[in-house]
């Protein structure tokens, strides 16, 4: 029954879009703040180039790597990403990979968070989180067998409301 409620529902990943201007990468437009992106477990990242020679290029030794090469407007470059964490990167002709993780001059972030649903944290929503759902299936805060990572909407009980953020999520990424 809980895995025929899973199978009905399923969340589509994000396609989220970063500026390229002048010497920096934002979600904003030019004239507002700089800021990085944060996306989803299986979400897409697309640089869009509104001026300037740049690139959008990851660091060595990064869990994600990917570079566009150097491009100019109109230009886009797109990534999806599906390993958890913060990868840092950089333009290539303004910027510098440190080699150490981290980047100087032009760079910035792009921060993976996980699925909500993907209660054990390896970057799918699948049987394996429903099986640990259910593990602690309608307990609650100090109840044996209470598991807090299953309680996925913070109410501390595990009940149909968690249910339903695991079935919102079903199989993403693939």
């Amino acid at each position: 029954m809980l895995a025929a409620a899973c199978l009905c529902t399923a969340a589509y990943a994000a396609t989220v879009q970063m500026r390229v201007y002048n010497f920096d990468f934002s979600i904003n437009p030019k004239g507002q703040a700089v800021v990085d992106v944060v996306v989803k477990a299986g979400d897409t990242v697309q640089w869009v180039w509104d001026e300037g020679f740049h690139s959008t290029t990851s660091v060595s030794g990064s869990l994600e790597q990917w570079d566009s090469t150097i491009l100019v407007p109109p230009a886009t470059f797109s990534r999806r990403f599906l390993k958890l964490g913060t990868f840092t990167y950089y333009c290539t002709f303004h910027g510098i990979d440190n080699g150490n993780g981290t980047a100087s001059g032009m760079f910035g972030t792009v921060t993976v968070n996980p699925l909500p649903g993907d209660i054990n944290t390896d970057g799918k929503v699948n049987v394996f989180d429903l099986q640990r759902l259910a593990l602690s299936w309608n307990r609650q805060q100090g109840d044996t067998g209470y598991d807090p990572a299953s309680d996925l909407t913070g109410d501390n009980r595990v009940n149909v409301f968690d249910l339903q953020v695991l079935a919102n999520n079903w199989n993403q990424p693939q």
